[in-house]
């Protein structure tokens, strides 16, 4: 989201509830919610205005819920998401989530290989990890690893074959990943790889 588009919703919703938008203020909800797309802050603001009773300006944990919904509806979400990709692609392709908060909570679990390999019961005690730790992560701004690296990437990478490491797979939406991937990395020649590669 963009600070002018912010700047338009935030400062109309200051408005209809009566609150000066300082630029401490205007910061710190920035910071908080610049996540979201323009789509989404639009969508937040309609919400808020459709069903908010109460005349005190929205907390940003507010703005989230109406943009996103429950974390714990996320959370279930992000974890469709996941099996998906583990069905679909296994522990042999490296991934790329269109949702930070997705990465952080697998490495936190001992990683994209780890997760693949599990088995289904093993893997159903790692879902309630999943749930809490994902919805801890989510709407914050975690350091997250920009890519989850698959067997494929792990051995080439170790043997020195960079030129044979296979391209990532995006799950999810494309546009998003590689938006919050290119703001996460450091590694200019990793986000300029990322922008050619075609899936």
């Amino acid at each position: 989201m963009t600070r002018q588009v912010f700047l338009k919703y935030f400062t109309a919703i200051c408005e209809v509830f009566e609150k000066q938008p300082s630029d401490i203020l205007v910061e710190t909800y920035y910071q908080t919610l610049k996540g979201l797309s323009d789509e989404q802050i639009a969508a937040a603001v309609n919400e808020i205005l459709r069903t908010r009773r109460f005349p005190k300006l929205p907390m940003p944990a507010e703005f989230l819920e109406a943009a996103l919904g429950r974390k714990e509806d996320l959370a279930i979400f992000a974890l469709q998401k996941v099996r998906g990709a583990i069905q679909r692609h296994g522990a042999y392709d490296s991934v790329i989530f269109d949702d930070p908060a997705i990465h952080s909570t697998i490495e936190a679990l001992g990683g994209w290989i780890k997760i693949c390999s599990m088995q289904e019961e093993e893997f159903k005690w790692a879902e309630k990890d999943f749930m809490k730790i994902y919805q801890a992560f989510s709407g914050k701004s975690v350091k997250a690893p920009t890519k989850l690296i698959g067997i494929h990437e792990q051995h080439n990478s170790a043997r020195g074959f960079f030129d044979h490491i296979p391209k990532p797979f995006y799950i999810g939406d494309k546009a998003k990943a590689l938006a919050w991937v290119e703001g996460e990395a450091s590694d200019k020649a990793l986000v300029e790889s990322l922008l050619t590669m075609e899936n």
